[in-house]
């Protein structure tokens, strides 16, 4: 009945039903007991958290990870190896994600993607979050690769998706979220018509970027309510830079490369990396090109 309760979970997870896959992960967490199979419970703990993070509850995805970990850990390494380990790093690096540690999570998704005895299945879920979080053809091309060495057509909408992302393609996004809603992913079909209406709109094509936006409120719906939360709507309240955000991202205009922001603002480079990958998000922007444009400032001189 756990692994029942798991799978349903998996699915209404897929549908973009976030709360109705909390509550069968919730109900597997229940029934997978000590007497369960190992690694079923390490998995069910792992998607709960995943999950968790998604609907921004951090403190319960940090807490799952924990038990997970406290649960699970082997007696001479201490800690997890082998595929649940990998599982639960991916899981850990998207909890950094959702955090609004992006830097963080790029440098463990790289470091999990690039392990020569990863399993496939692993790697392909590695390179698909990475392309999300950091898209660039190299990327999409080695996710392409594994993709088609693996017997799953959703593995293959991944590669088609990393690869509208990498060339900010809108109309291949739109094609992609289409396909991706057709086959009933509808959390990640979301995802790419917002990526998609924001891609349109950069471009300065805001009748097709209305359209998308009407499509991405219809799956909104479909979805729950649910917000994708590495491509915010446009124009939502939580595209809003905070005040820190907006220093560092006036001084990157400038000029100012992150080792001497970092120095001047007494942070990490580290913290300011993940300053500026939000901020990117939120501008509906890929890097300090047209950072000046989107904050208002006028050009030096």
């Amino acid at each position: 009945m756990g692994l029942l309760a798991f799978a349903r979970g998996k699915c209404a997870y897929h549908a973009g039903q976030m709360g109705r896959a909390m509550r069968w992960l919730h109900e597997a967490r229940t029934l997978a007991g000590d007497r369960t199979l190992f690694p079923i419970r390490v998995y069910v703990l792992s998607a709960n958290a995943y999950v968790a993070a998604q609907l921004g509850e951090l403190a319960e995805s940090r807490r799952l990870l924990r038990q997970l970990h406290d649960d699970h850990t082997d007696v001479d390494g201490g800690r997890l190896t082998g595929l649940v380990g990998a599982d639960a790093e991916l899981t850990a690096a998207w909890l950094a994600a959702a955090d609004g540690q992006l830097a963080t999570a790029v440098g463990a998704l790289r470091d999990l993607a690039g392990r020569a005895d990863q399993a496939k299945t692993i790697t392909v879920e590695c390179l698909h979050l990475l392309a999300r979080l950091e898209p660039t053809a190299g990327t999409a091309e080695r996710l392409a690769q594994v993709a088609a060495e693996c017997d799953s057509p959703l593995f293959t909408l991944w590669a088609d998706y990393a690869h509208a992302l990498a060339a900010d393609d809108p109309a291949a996004l739109e094609r992609v979220g289409t396909a991706l809603e057709a086959s009933g992913y509808l959390a990640l079909a979301l995802e790419a018509m917002v990526a998609a209406e924001t891609a349109y709109g950069r471009r300065g094509d805001h009748r097709r970027a209305n359209l998308l936006a009407r499509r991405a409120d219809l799956l909104q719906q479909r979805c729950g309510g649910y917000s994708p939360p590495l491509r915010p709507r446009p124009g939502s309240s939580k595209d809003e830079l905070t005040p820190r955000e907006r220093q560092i991202c006036e001084l990157a205009a400038a000029g100012h490369d992150n080792a001497a922001i970092a120095a001047e603002l007494v942070l990490s480079v580290r913290t300011v990396e993940n300053h500026l990958q939000r901020s990117y998000v939120k501008l509906g922007l890929r890097g300090r090109a047209g950072l000046a444009q989107a904050l208002g400032l006028r050009r030096a001189g």
